[in-house]
């Protein structure tokens, strides 16, 4: 071959090369597919664990016995429940067994779905961001909580999630099928709850925001891309995504057309959503949602924090995006009558993802650079950190001020010598140090918090998350009348049973599976049935002949003020302090005659 000759095309070269070359079986599974992949899957394992552990709360029992009624024929449906979870009742019911685990399987495993939704949107989180909301979504306290909670608000969050994601993807031209993922997950979200209201309203403000700050400028030179919006805009308009968007929205709403009511009721999230904007209407404090937040998401705001700041300095549009978004929410929560915990995650999902911003930031400046020598203070720091938690803990346990005096100065004795490293002149490495030690606090503080809210105290009334929960003596309830029925029938699930129809849907849900129990306007004064259930009656009021055991219906939390170290008690060891006030029901048995 002379220089600069062409070498002739060898068929049987390239052949012999493509077939020495060992082709990779599943070429997509990488280490970080696999990462997120077990990531999502101890997500999945916190949220199924002991799934039915408490009763349902008001939104749940609605939802999931209007499903069971629907499958016994039926047309009964409450005044507000989510359709998109009616669904997978109905589903689940018809083929399982009407439990509280299955009416909490859907939430569950949306809630551990959003777990993998980031590793989508790594180009606009970043890669070592992206990792950290994944694992916020998967382990922090109010997306496990609000994932085993037979509730909406997990499925709007999801929706939303989904929706960002594919409007992403969708706008930069990254999928194909973006656009058709676009559309479902806002069929899913106006179905499944009223929060998804919150989140169309903030895109729209924040497009109203950047055309204002941005008009008279040449569309195609404005940051956030708005003639990517407008092309966004156009084809979702296509009939095609229009007819995607309407068959999805129908068969959803209406239960897979059986149950057409449903395509009201979504239609009817809009108004819900408008109505509880009141501020009076619930008997919770402004600030409750700031005093959630700060109690259970500490984490996720000091990171969010950091994200601001990095995303300003850098000038991006999409930090001022979540800005105004997290911002919105607040101010539906606080000022406006958004203050129910369930309400929490339009407010947390916008945050969670300024925390990947965060995280992205302070590994990109904050951890370059790191050596050694500050692993070993790192090291050498936390034996007194660990000290100082646990006289910390003794105290709170025994009372002994000495121990409280121990962790004092433990923690004196920290801020000293931080401050020292600072003052040497370190100034990097001290708040990598500080950034450390600061975050395996928060990391510990976490995992406790997640663990209580998950197993341990997440029907609690004294846990801020769960408003007004249902007790567990229901399940106490339902115990003792299969016990009952099975002594007095001899089958657990054949005695006749009156309660009053006020009681529902608690009662109806509790005696599901007792075929002739029926609600009745109020118990009469010469009552039949062998049992009956009724509200909380005068002595004089009781019905004759009859024996009665008063249960808990739900609880609200203690009334009064906590000391210091009751609610140190209440935070760190989850110990019942101060005294809940309930509702109560009392149930009737027929005594045998003579007695």
């Amino acid at each position: 071959m002379y220089p600069g000759m062409i070498e002739p095309w060898d068929e049987h070269s390239e052949t012999v090369a493509a077939v020495q070359q060992p082709a990779i079986p599943l070429p997509w599974l990488t280490y970080e597919v696999a990462l997120y992949g077990l990531i999502t899957v101890a997500g999945l394992v916190v949220r199924l664990a002991a799934l039915g552990q408490w009763p349902l709360g008001e939104v749940g029992v609605n939802t999931a016995l209007a499903a069971w009624r629907t499958v016994q024929g039926s047309s009964w449906r409450p005044a507000f429940y989510s359709p998109l979870l009616y669904d997978a009742d109905l589903l689940l019911f018809a083929l399982t067994r009407a439990t509280d685990a299955a009416a909490r399987l859907l939430p569950a495993l949306a809630g551990a779905g959003l777990v993998f939704l980031p590793y989508l949107a790594r180009d606009a989180l970043g890669r070592k961001g992206a990792l950290a909301a994944s694992l916020l979504l998967a382990l922090a306290p109010s997306w496990v909580f609000f994932s085993r909670a037979a509730d909406s608000a997990i499925l709007t969050a999801s929706a939303s999630a989904l929706l960002l994601v594919a409007a992403q993807r969708t706008a930069h031209g990254k999928a194909p099928g973006a656009l058709r993922w676009c559309v479902v997950a806002l069929a899913l979200g106006l179905t499944a709850g009223p929060g998804i209201y919150t989140t169309l309203l903030a895109m729209a403000l924040f497009v109203l925001f950047w055309a204002w700050r941005h008009r008279g400028d040449d569309l195609p030179d404005v940051p956030i891309g708005l003639h990517t919006l407008r092309s966004l805009a156009l084809a979702a308009t296509q009939r095609e995504a229009l007819l995607l968007f309407l068959g999805t929205f129908a068969l959803l709403a209406s239960g897979f057309l059986a149950n057409p009511g449903g395509i009201g009721a979504s239609v009817n999230l809009a108004g819900y959503w408008g109505q509880t904007l009141v501020p009076g209407a619930i008997d919770l404090y402004w600030w409750s949602a700031l005093r959630n937040l700060a109690a259970y998401e500490f984490m996720t705001i000091a990171l969010a924090v950091a994200g601001i700041a990095w995303g300003l300095r850098r000038g991006e549009p999409f930090t001022v995006f979540l800005m105004i978004w997290a911002g919105l929410a607040l101010l539906l929560g606080t000022l406006m009558g958004h203050r129910e915990p369930s309400w929490m995650l339009d407010a947390l999902l916008p945050l969670v993802l300024l925390a990947a911003r965060g995280v992205e930031g302070l590994c990109d400046r904050l951890l370059a650079g790191a050596d050694r020598v500050e692993g070993l203070v790192v090291l050498l720091a936390i034996p007194l950190l660990a000290f100082s938690a646990l006289e910390l803990l003794a105290y709170v346990q025994t009372g002994q001020e000495s121990a409280l005096d121990y962790a004092r100065i433990s923690w004196g004795l920290l801020i000293i010598a931080w401050v020292g490293y600072l003052l040497r002149g370190e100034r990097g490495a001290a708040l990598r140090v500080g950034a450390v030690l600061a975050g395996l606090l928060m990391v510990g503080s976490t995992v406790r918090l997640t663990t209580a809210v998950a197993w341990q105290t997440g029907s609690d009334a004294r846990e801020w998350l769960a408003y007004r929960p249902a007790s567990v003596q229901l399940h106490d309830l339902e115990a003792l009348v299969t016990d009952l029925s099975s002594r007095f029938s001899g089958d657990p699930h054949t005695l006749d049973i009156d309660y009053e129809r006020a009681l529902d849907p608690w009662m109806g849900w509790a005696l599901r599976d007792f075929p002739r129990a029926r609600a009745v306007p109020s118990i009469t004064a010469q009552p039949e049935a062998t049992l009956l259930v009724t509200g909380p009656r005068a002595r004089e009021e009781w019905p004759q002949g009859y024996a009665g055991q008063s249960f808990r219906l739900r609880e609200t939390g203690p009334s009064g003020a906590w000391t210091g170290r009751e609610l140190l008690r209440w935070l760190l060891y989850r110990e019942a302090v101060g005294a809940v006030q309930a509702e109560e029901v009392q149930v009737w048995i027929k005594l045998p005659a003579g007695k």
